[in-house]
């Protein structure tokens, strides 16, 4: 019978947060594909004739979400070095294209705002977004690779 290996509290909140905020963030670009407009200002193209970044979102989002997901739930893997590996893999991965959404659009950000120019407010708060889950999920990707590589 495989055993399972809890993680610190601290890194099951974090990974409820991203499972959770990960879920939100989904459902809402679903919503917006749909035709809702929360938050969407006039101006910007709705999400739904941006499929591009539409797709790239949710799969990012998803990848997060299970993967943090699994973590919560089931600490740092069974004792399947398979699954584990994946799992991990799949965060860093979720990681690496929720940073690489983020990061470039929040110096944007910074930048348009030393020049004077407005900036939406939905804008930054799904750049700020990806930052933090981005880490975030480097975060438990990481302690479940320490924590796995302590116990063998």
């Amino acid at each position: 019978m495989a055993r399972i290996l809890r993680p610190p509290a601290a890194h099951r909140t974090v990974a409820y947060f991203l499972a959770l905020s990960s879920a939100v963030f989904a459902a809402v670009h679903v919503a917006w594909a749909a035709g809702w407009r929360g938050g969407v200002p006039a101006e910007i193209a709705p999400i739904g004739e941006r499929p591009v970044f539409l797709a790239y979102d949710l799969v990012a989002t998803a990848i997060i979400a299970i993967g943090a997901g699994l973590f919560a739930w089931f600490g740092t893997g069974i004792e399947s070095t398979v699954w584990h590996r994946r799992v991990t893999s799949a965060m860093s991965v979720g990681s690496c294209l929720a940073l690489a959404r983020g990061v470039p659009a929040s110096m944007l950000d910074v930048v348009t705002l030393l020049r004077g120019d407005q900036v939406q407010a939905v804008g930054i708060v799904a750049d700020l977004w990806f930052c933090v889950v981005g880490a975030g999920g480097f975060v438990i990707a990481s302690s479940a690779r320490r924590r796995r590589s302590t116990r063998s």
